[in-house]
């Protein structure tokens, strides 16, 4: 069996774990083919734990990280696989990647803050909350406690108090520039 055929049936059978193992024989795989890159291995189907499996194994292989460090930072490989430049030294390897990994966390922060102020993430909560409540039905309050009524009563005053919640529409200011002449 080739290389390439190794590397595919690696994928294909452990890709999907990511694990340092499949990483490390991922890297000996390489090994055994100097020519084969991990572009070999991009297919339609190529989801991240592949690109972990095959981009880290490749880093691996090339010397720029240890095993540890690939799975470490195996959201970087799985997400900005394409964006990674294996021709760099390792020590400029890792602060590419550490650079990556930091435009992915402020990007997550970003979107974070946006979908609060637009109010998506509410909307998650209270379609959670509502998935939640389908799940109690007539015959579990039939034998549910005193406390549980009581803390489902403090549930439904906290909720009406949400739901009823006026916003304040504060209209902007304007400013006069005065002109000191």
């Amino acid at each position: 069996m080739s290389a390439i055929e190794k590397g595919y049936a690696l994928l294909r059978l452990r890709g999907a774990g990511a694990t340092i193992e499949s990483i490390r024989q991922m890297s000996d795989i390489y090994g055994q083919d100097s020519d084969l890159a991990p572009y070999a291995f991009i297919t339609q189907k190529f989801e991240g734990a592949k690109a972990i499996t095959a981009f880290g194994g490749y880093a691996l292989f090339k010397g720029l990280m240890t095993d540890e460090q690939v799975y470490a930072q195996r959201d970087v490989f799985a997400v900005d696989y394409e964006s990674i430049d294996f021709t760099l030294p390792a020590d400029q390897f890792k602060k590419q990647i550490d650079a990556l990994e930091a435009d992915a966390l402020l990007s997550a922060s970003n979107t974070a803050a946006r979908d609060k102020a637009l109010g998506v993430t509410i909307g998650k909560q209270v379609t959670a909350l509502c998935k939640a409540s389908d799940d109690i039905n007539a015959s579990d309050m039939a034998v549910a406690s005193e406390v549980t009524k009581y803390n489902l009563n403090k549930a439904i005053e906290r909720l009406i108090a949400l739901r009823d919640y006026k916003t304040v529409v504060v209209t902007p200011t304007q400013k006069v520039l005065v002109s000191a002449s």
